[in-house]
């Protein structure tokens, strides 16, 4: 209330209010749409991507997808949504998505047949392997572990899934 006494007239004290009110608003949007950055996979389009994983050292995960597509939509909603799967895609990997009735070169270079399908490409761009269908966020979150860490090039995935 002491703020409030400073400014003696009602549109003054008025106008103090609106713009406290204003700049709390814009706060919290600020805040939540951060918040809602980290908790979404920031996906790339094939080129930049690729790109950016050359540059960055990292390896990337390609997935082919279309709009019309059930378990792609069930793949977004379920798994690429899941904050934990999103946080260590977008720290881990450079995530691209490829859309697979516009990207056609990109389609036919990956001999992508049925969709969903995700692939695997390693720090020098070459293909590590492919993952077709839909895959539950917890199930996805110890492929992409298990990719990361690179235990694929010793370990069989179902000898590290019980080693978890």
């Amino acid at each position: 209330m002491v703020l409030l006494r400073r400014h003696r007239s009602p549109v003054a004290r008025a106008a103090w209010v609106i713009s406290m009110i204003v700049l709390t608003l814009v706060s919290l949007w600020t805040v939540s749409q951060g918040l809602a950055d980290t908790n979404s996979v920031q996906w790339f389009k094939y080129e930049e991507g690729m790109a950016r994983q050359e540059s960055t050292g990292k390896k990337a995960l390609i997935t082919f997808t279309a709009e019309w597509c059930s378990y792609c939509a069930k793949m977004e909603r379920e798994t690429f949504s899941d904050r934990r799967v999103a946080a260590f895609l977008n720290e881990a990997f450079v995530p691209i998505r490829v859309d697979y009735d516009r990207e056609n070169r990109v389609v036919e270079e990956f001999n992508v047949r049925k969709i969903p399908a995700t692939w695997f490409v390693d720090e020098k761009g070459e293909r590590i392997s492919n993952l077709p269908g839909f895959v539950p966020a917890e199930m996805f979150l110890n492929i992409l572990r298990y990719v990361e860490s690179d235990r694929y090039k010793t370990v069989p995935f179902s000898e590290y899934i019980r080693s978890l």
